[in-house]
């Protein structure tokens, strides 16, 4: 619901915006809807399916080309106010996708696994936890800070490739891209709408390359949940998420100050 009301609140503010500030906020409601959502979604995956994880790989590349598209073909036709506006059916599409399409997992008050969680089910491991135990529970509910630091540590050599390959993404994208044109293609793509379809072309190879999970399989991955203790698998999948935020977050910060150096080039006045 929070990240909802965050996404629908980026849209208005930034859509209703008369000053730069304004718009920032705007932009900083967008992103904390952005990061709590996949935060808590990739905890909450952790009670579906296997395949949900790489289903929403492959979603959120489709959103991405989705967006970048819709936004670039709105803005022919509509000002950028009315474009934030019409986007409105974000929100919206998420709400409902979320509380009436999906079919959530029974019992998941009481820490069960709607497809793990059956009595015709039996663990495969001698030591495999019981979802449904309150003792589950009461652990599951009880991590100190200093428990959930000493989780964080064994899942850095993951989060720490995740973070730099977002820092070079996004390096890239908000710094650098943004000062590509090609003057050839003016006539039936001006410069102030070239930028725009960078985006839509980004877009879709980050779709590809995040479908392609379902394609090339590391197989040998099945061995990192058994070693993983049950209990810690909801807080690890939304923790080790946080190495993109880190990331994207970094890129930001070095990207502004290159971006103006870039632009006071001589090469770049003419």
């Amino acid at each position: 619901m929070i990240a909802i009301v965050l996404c629908a609140a980026s849209f208005i503010i930034t859509s209703f915006s008369t000053s730069h500030w304004v718009t920032f906020l705007g932009v900083i409601c967008a992103a904390l809807s952005s990061g709590l959502g996949e935060v808590t979604y990739l905890s909450y995956s952790s009670f579906f399916d296997k395949d949900v994880v790489s289903t929403w790989s492959s979603g959120t590349g489709g959103a991405g080309v989705i967006g970048a598209l819709s936004y670039a073909s709105l803005k022919e036709f509509f000002d950028l106010r009315t474009t934030l506006r019409i986007m409105l059916i974000t929100p919206v599409l998420t709400a409902v996708t979320f509380w009436i399409l999906i079919v959530h997992p029974t019992s998941l008050k009481d820490g069960c696994q709607s497809c793990l969680c059956s009595s015709e089910r039996k663990p495969i491991l001698a030591g495999e936890i019981d979802l449904s135990s309150k003792d589950y529970v009461s652990r599951n509910k009880s991590y100190t800070f200093a428990k959930k630091l000493s989780l964080v540590k064994p899942l850095l050599k993951y989060m720490i490739p995740l973070g730099l390959v977002y820092f070079a993404e996004y390096f890239i994208n908000q710094g650098l891209m943004e000062l590509l044109y090609f003057p050839n293609v003016r006539d039936w793509l001006p410069h102030e709408k070239q930028y725009r379809w960078y985006q839509v072309d980004y877009q879709v190879g980050v779709m590809i390359s995040r479908s392609s999970v379902n394609i090339f399989r590391c197989y040998k991955l099945w061995i990192l949940p058994i070693l993983q203790d049950h209990e810690d698998k909801e807080f690890a999948m939304g923790v080790a998420s946080l190495g993109d935020s880190i990331g994207i977050a970094l890129a930001g910060i070095v990207a502004l100050p290159v971006h103006d150096a870039l632009c006071q080039m001589q090469s770049f006045t003419s």
